[in-house]
């Protein structure tokens, strides 16, 4: 059932739209295809205000990619399906340690420019994102994460000149009729195994896209709290990617943020290719000097 703040919030923004026009050439339908882009837009600035270092993080995380990239390449087998093996890198950290301001750095155009680098590489690969912060419930919520990453990916593909693939699956006539379905859409498996992989599996590699391969979620232990927080078992975004971790194709990268505490290592873990702690000691000496 969907939030009725959720759809709120949707309608809100589509009158403020309406009123005062669409922002930076933006439409009034790109709110559904990135319905949490505000909110992600909020955080990334409220997390860049006095931002230090991180550049040894920005380069270990660019290498640990780079790594399963030319694994891919001498072992291209397949654009199918992969083995997930060397396809996620879980940046570590405890509360404090600026493992969400640096996530959000690779979201600020801006800063990436100003600082090239690992910084501006990781910025150019990014195919979709997602922040779960367990004070915002949408965002902890399956349904509402993977239409989110169907709507960034449908976007992509559109700006890449690739719209006619995006709506020939499903056999959608148009992008009205592509975001009503996945606006009505309640099954986190069907849009993923009848849309999302079919989709990324039309992409030999992501050159296709302008590079664009990495799928980052900021805070994914947080999503694991979804049960706890409304009393009883429910499927969360981790429930998926561990169900879905060996469906994607190959060129296909994640990044994950996550505390370290040992029982969400372990639910993490038949996800985790690479995983770089901040708990070092050039992170201490950004922390010290911050």
């Amino acid at each position: 059932v969907e939030d009725p703040a959720f759809r709120a919030e949707i309608n809100r923004q589509c009158e403020l739209h309406l009123e005062h026009g669409a922002c930076a050439g933006r439409t009034i339908k790109d709110i559904r295809l990135d319905p949490f882009a505000q909110r992600i837009a909020n955080r990334v600035k409220e997390l860049g205000q006095h931002f230090v270092g991180r550049d040894w993080l920005a380069t270990a995380v660019e290498n640990e990619i780079a790594k399963s990239n030319r694994a891919d390449d001498t072992e291209y087998e397949t654009k199918e399906a992969s083995t997930s093996a060397n396809q996620t890198v879980v940046v570590y950290g405890d509360s404090g340690t600026g493992k969400s301001a640096f996530f959000s750095r690779i979201l600020d155009t801006k800063f990436c420019r100003d600082n090239k680098g690992s910084w501006l590489n990781l910025h150019n690969q990014v195919l979709a994102r997602h922040i779960c912060r367990v004070q915002d419930d949408d965002s902890l919520s399956p349904i509402k994460w993977v239409r989110s990453l169907a709507g960034q990916i449908f976007s992509i593909f559109s700006q890449n000149g690739k719209i006619n693939t995006a709506l020939e699956i499903w056999n959608h006539s148009d992008s009205d009729s592509f975001m009503n379905w996945i606006d009505s859409e309640d099954s986190v498996r069907k849009i993923l195994s009848e849309w999302v992989l079919p989709v990324l599996n039309t992409i030999n590699n992501a050159s296709e896209l302008g590079g664009k391969c990495l799928i980052m979620i900021d805070s994914l232990d947080e999503a694991l709290t979804i049960d706890v927080l409304h009393g009883d078992l429910k499927d969360t975004i981790v429930t998926f990617l561990l169900e879905f971790r060996k469906e994607w194709p190959s060129w296909i990268q994640f990044l994950v943020t996550s505390r370290p505490d040992v029982i969400t290592k372990k639910k993490l873990n038949p996800l985790t290719g690479a995983s770089i702690d901040v708990h070092d000691e050039r992170n201490l000496k950004d922390i010290r000097d911050f």
